[in-house]
């Protein structure tokens, strides 16, 4: 085959690949465009996820009537004239492909008109209609001043990208992540997104960046933020701030919160240089620096960050979606972002900060009453034939700690296991045990019989085997525990739940009540034990929850679950991957109720720097022995480590 010149409209949907991946592509690239054309007021509407149906309104300088075509031909912009101009780019948009990749892929109308005193005399607005890069027609048309367009049956064209997307949820949810980190980079416009009918999303446009972290993330999280600004303005004796003095070098701006509200993943770690989104490691590890010893392991800061730097130091044509980025001084850009989050920390901090040695200083007040004496504990038998599961246990019989000043407080301790039996605080629906099936195949090995040495760090267990010793991380193991203890009961019924007495308001971020619209999530939700039912105003209420989370921060643990079950978190151990399997003969949870479970057996099992009685101990290995996979946890985080005979030999010289 020789070589040739492709066809244009073969070479626009090659482009077309490259730049528009799925609905949010879209919408990312036109919500650019919206704001480089100085809107102030920005509207989504979508349908099946941006599919079927895609809107962007704006109220922007609009196009005139005959460059209303030319806008819809490859690399024709108006924000850049020669190779230079990228060195200095001030716009979020300058290579002229968004429009005609977007009109390849689609069926698409827009509608335009420039605003009063930018149109020519009698200029009247236009619309004009491409589908497939082929242009349909071009017509006056009566419209306000901003920009519409709609966008029909994306990858009409593309059978292949069509099939592969995912469901309309999914992509929806996508597109909400967009929206968000927009509306953090420019607080001083209004946005808003409706999707399928109901308002998702919508800021305020009034320019205070905690407004905007408040309408997204919650009110928790505008409370929890403290300002950061690496060069902020003077002020004088009277606190009147003066002229801002000339920037020089790096300024970083913007909002951290502070080490008491934090995540279980980096998603919240939110960057902007030049008012550009963009994902850097780099950036992401100087902020995780600047919170050294502030947090505990597997948890991170939330921060919005704007970073100004000199234009030609940067290099955003790096990537299609000009997501990434390059610095000419990335050494000098760390150290800036480091000591501006610090600095931020240091003066909005309650107390002088500290290094902190005792495990215990991170874990809730919830899970430091733990360390009060225990109620005296009963011994409970097992059967002592392995099971590919481990028999199902009924809800009364659980561990309780009552409070020390003779109060009604009542705390579950997390490790169930049953070896007490104090009546539960409410009646809770029984149903018969589910039978173990008997394996279908050779068990896998199991664990060696160990015997209880003691507790290390109030977190992991000390045990000796036949071939040395095992040190076994509580959290982990009574995690994998749980996790088969779910999935046994999940396959007969739904697990035990627990009515509150009075229901609470769940005031969730857009994405997650986005999730919440799919009845066959909240079907999934509802066999695991929460009952969630909607509200008005886009509010949910959550009636009741699993057995396992009382005296757990019910809030907490449903909003990370969801996050957890959609991967925009980690699963509090590390990352659900199967990566992260290999080598262990474990598969990991791969639906959205498998995910579901593991969160939930995470956020139910026994925390570490928790203290556990040698019984507890003992009834936690024996467990541990009867699960299917129990080196691992349900996130793939080892359960156990062993240091042979033989090691400890060599260790010691010995050999």
């Amino acid at each position: 085959m020789g070589i040739k010149v492709l066809p244009p409209d073969t070479a626009m949907k090659i482009a077309a690949g490259e730049v528009i991946e799925r609905p949010a592509s879209v919408v990312k690239e036109l919500i650019e465009n919206s704001i480089d054309a100085g809107a102030k007021n920005i509207r989504v509407e979508i349908k099946n996820g941006g599919l079927a149906y895609l809107r962007i309104s704006d109220d922007g300088c609009g196009i005139p009537y005959n460059e209303v075509p030319l806008a819809f031909e490859r690399h024709a912009t108006s924000k850049i004239n020669e190779a230079e101009d990228l060195y200095n780019l001030h716009t979020l948009g300058f290579r002229g492909e968004a429009l005609p990749s977007i009109g390849a892929v689609s069926q698409l109308t827009m509608l335009t008109r420039p605003r009063d005193g930018e149109a020519l005399e009698g200029e009247a607005g236009s619309e004009i209609a491409v589908e497939g890069g082929k242009q349909v027609y071009h017509r006056p048309a009566g419209a306000p001043a901003g920009t519409v367009i709609t966008v029909r049956n994306l990858f009409f064209n593309l059978p292949a990208r069509q099939k592969w997307a995912r469901s309309g949820t999914s992509e929806a949810a996508q597109i909400l992540t967009i929206l968000n980190n927009y509306a953090l980079a420019y607080p001083e416009i209004k946005f808003s997104m409706v999707s399928e009918g109901r308002l998702l999303l919508q800021t305020t446009g009034n320019g205070e960046l905690r407004d905007a972290v408040t309408r997204i993330y919650g009110p928790e999280a505008g409370k929890a933020m403290l300002d950061v600004d690496s060069q902020p303005p003077q002020v004088d004796e009277d606190g009147v701030i003066l002229e801002h003095p000339a920037r020089e070098g790096v300024r970083v701006m913007g909002l951290t919160a502070e080490p008491g509200y934090n995540k279980p993943n980096r998603n919240f770690i939110t960057f902007f240089v030049n008012r550009r989104w963009v994902i850097s490691r780099t950036l992401s590890y100087a902020v995780q620096e600047a919170y050294h010893s502030l947090l505990q392991t597997g948890r991170y800061p939330v921060c919005v960050l704007q970073i100004e730097v000199d234009p030609a130091e940067v290099d955003a044509n790096v990537h299609p979606a000009k997501t990434e980025v390059r610095f000419l001084h990335e050494r000098q850009i760390f150290m800036a972002v480091q000591k501006a989050v610090r600095a931020a920390l240091v003066a909005g901090a309650e107390s002088p900060l500290w290094e902190a040695a005792n495990p215990l200083d991170f874990v809730s007040p919830a899970a430091r009453m733990v360390n009060n004496i225990y109620a005296p504990v009963e011994e409970t038998s097992f059967d002592p034939a392995p099971l590919p599961v481990p028999p199902v246990e009924r809800e009364s019989q659980r561990s309780w700690q009552v409070a020390s000043d003779g109060g009604d407080l009542l705390d579950e301790v997390a490790v169930q296991v049953p070896v007490m039996k104090p009546p539960t605080p409410a009646p809770v629906e029984e149903s018969a045990p589910v039978k173990p099936q008997a394996p279908s195949g050779p068990l896998k090995p199991r664990l060696p019989l160990l015997r209880v040495l003691g507790q290390m760090a109030n977190t992991y267990l000390v045990t000796e085997g036949p071939d040395g010793m095992y040190l076994i991380d509580q959290h982990a193991a009574h995690e994998r525990v749980l996790y088969e203890r779910f999935q046994a009961r999940l396959a007969g019924r739904d697990l035990d739940s627990q009515l509150l007495l009075e229901p609470l308001l769940l005031d969730l971020p857009a994405n997650q009540r986005l999730w919440l619209q799919d009845s066959e999530k909240r079907a999934e939700l509802a066999s695991l034990g929460f009952r969630i039912e909607p509200g008005d105003d886009n509010s949910y209420w959550l009636k009741a929850i699993p057995a396992t989370l009382l005296g757990r921060d019910v809030k907490l643990s449903l909003a990370e679950i969801l996050d957890e079950a959609e991967g925009v978190r980690d699963g509090g151990c590390h990352p659900t991957t199967a990566e992260a399997f290999e080598g262990m003969q474990v598969e990991a949870p791969r639906s959205w109720r498998d995910k579901l479970a593991a969160s939930l057996a995470c956020h139910s099992a026994v925390r570490a720097g928790q203290i556990l009685t040698n019984e507890e101990m003992r009834q936690l290995i024996t467990q541990l022995e009867r699960t299917s996979h129990p080196n691992a946890c349900a996130h793939g985080r080892p359960t156990l480590m062993h240091l042979s005979q033989g090691q400890l030999e060599r260790g010691f010289g010995r050999k």
